[in-house]
């Protein structure tokens, strides 16, 4: 609602509605004649708002983001409950664009573009080789632990509570021989890595995807114009897909 140049939300209360302030507030005839009267003073809230726009200017189709399609996919009952169309709703294309020194760190590592969609974690895993497990041998020696416990306590049980805490102990000292050895085998692998982190901060840089955090035009303007014909060619018509383009 609109009150002397500022916007206050307005809430129901049982059978009124008043704005937030408590400053204004009306029934159901009262609301309506409102309405009528000053429109311009009244404006939907986020989740109306689609339903305003496709009221007033319909489209046969909306195309947008995850986020976007999350958002407008909650919305199809509303649509319904007052009779009107919803838009089909349509996944945009998302964009990935490696550049030529990219592409070469990538084929030094063996990754083609569809390791880029895994977790860093799993190329890490891909380049090194799988983090070291020693489950096994822990359920091992926790079975040994056992027989030795039941053979000291069949002599004085106070002294089980002993050995096991000793077991405690022994796998404690497991799981830090398991995390120097994953931590000596990416040593080994240092220089992989490295280009691994070079290529990762290129395609997802602070973490983020490139078209969150990238501007498209100094690319584009940077190579003649090469890159701006290949994503023309690319994105004739949305096909809700993720689309790598090499240059």
């Amino acid at each position: 609602y609109l009150d002397e140049g500022s916007r206050v939300r307005i809430e129901r209360k049982d059978t009124t509605w008043q704005t937030i302030d408590q400053l204004h507030a009306w029934n159901e005839e009262q609301l309506n004649v409102a309405l009528e009267a000053h429109p311009e003073n009244f404006s939907p809230n986020v989740l109306l708002r689609p339903l305003y726009q496709e009221t007033i200017l319909p489209n046969i189709a909306y195309v947008g983001g995850p986020g976007e399609v999350a958002y407008w996919l909650q919305l199809r009952t509303m649509f319904r409950a007052f009779g009107a169309e919803m838009p089909a709703v349509i996944l945009r294309n998302a964009l990935m664009v490696l550049n030529a020194p990219v592409t070469k760190k990538m084929g030094k590592l063996g990754l083609n573009a569809v390791d880029l969609f895994k977790s860093k974690e799993h190329l890490i895993a891909q380049l090194v080789g799988d983090k070291p497990d020693f489950s096994e041998e822990k359920q091992q020696l926790e079975q040994v632990y056992e027989r030795i416990a039941s053979r000291i306590a069949s002599v004085d049980p106070t002294l089980r509570a002993t050995a096991m805490a000793e077991l405690q102990r022994v796998l404690a000292g497991v799981d830090q021989l398991q995390g120097k050895t994953w931590k000596a085998a990416k040593i080994r692998e240092e220089h992989k890595l490295s280009t691994l982190d070079k290529v990762w901060e290129e395609v997802y840089p602070n973490g983020q995807w490139q078209e969150r955090t990238e501007n498209i035009l100094p690319l584009v303007l940077a190579n003649e114009k090469e890159l701006l014909r290949l994503l023309l060619n690319e994105f004739t018509a949305p096909s809700s897909t993720t689309v790598v383009v090499e240059y």
